[in-house]
């Protein structure tokens, strides 16, 4: 499992959002407010404009997609307007006669707790242009996506979640092609979180994780907090009980099994972690989320 696989798996364990058709005609806006998720627009047909608050509007095309990872205030629109002057979709819209802009959104819910740092160290929104020349099977894949959405079939509800986690990768290599991300070039590192994400059960520690990256203790944190943005240790925990919040709301098993699942002696052990690290006990997190 690469770095790319482990962040959206990060992704997936906060679950999908859903994912939506938007058929628009004549002047058209739409805003997407704050939320605590990551989302991406794919344009489908006709122009479009994507309007932030900090930066300048920026062209759109069709085949472009627009990937937000941290769910900041965005829109996209038929002009260069200012983003005050869009508004939310509503809950349902009914389809023009005539479309002159189709676009697909999906998005995922961020876990509680801190935001991977790869995801921290992008932009706001970034927009990508595949070349779909060089990448025939991107292309089928985004043809997929729209069709399914967009026909609403009933066996669309198993598809969606598996097109728009293969459009999530994609889109997240093809911006790491343009931004060196250490963490991805760094194979002695690659090696230490793809042990922990392969094994949260294992009793790690940063002896343990400095012999798979084959370095002294010292310098081996010294570089994985560099690359990750978080010390080792840290690093694990966090995965360890992003992954328990990811069982406590897509399972009932009993919580002693969701403590050793994440690699926890005891569920008192894993209860006060998880209560530490998001300010909830895991029972009360179970009823609010699952």
């Amino acid at each position: 499992m690469d770095v790319i696989s482990q962040i959206a798996g990060s992704l997936r364990m906060g679950g999908q959002a859903g994912g939506h058709v938007f058929r628009l005609s004549g002047s058209w806006g739409v805003r997407f407010p704050v939320t605590n998720g990551a989302g991406f627009h794919l344009i489908r047909r006709g122009a479009a404009w994507l309007i932030t608050a900090n930066r300048s509007p920026v062209a759109l095309r069709p085949g472009d997609v627009v990937f937000s990872p941290t769910g900041r205030d965005h829109g996209l629109c038929h002009g260069p307007l200012p983003l005050s002057r869009l508004s939310a979709p509503p809950a349902r819209r009914p389809d023009p006669v005539s479309v002159d802009a189709e676009f697909v959104c999906g998005g995922y819910q961020h876990v509680p707790g801190p935001l991977h740092p790869f995801l921290r160290s992008m932009p706001e929104t970034v927009v990508m242009t595949p070349d779909y020349d060089r990448h025939p099977s991107l292309r089928r894949l985004v043809g997929l996506v729209a069709e399914e959405m967009r026909d609403g079939r009933a066996e669309a509800g198993l598809m969606i979640p598996a097109l728009l986690d293969l459009l999530l990768i994609h889109t997240l290599r093809w911006w790491t092609e343009q931004d060196d991300w250490s963490a991805v070039t760094d194979p002695e590192i690659a090696a230490a979180l793809q042990a922990v994400h392969a094994d949260l059960r294992a009793p790690w520690t940063l002896r343990r994780l400095s012999d798979v990256a084959g370095m002294r203790p010292a310098t081996f944190s010294r570089r994985f907090t560099a690359a990750v943005g978080e010390p080792p240790m840290t690093y694990v925990i966090g995965r360890r009980l992003a992954h328990g919040a990811w069982l406590l709301r897509s399972t009932r098993e009993p919580l002693a099994a969701v403590a050793r699942r994440t690699g926890y002696s005891s569920e008192f052990a894993f209860s006060a972690a998880f209560s530490k690290r998001f300010s909830i006990a895991p029972g009360r997190y179970r009823q609010r989320h699952g």
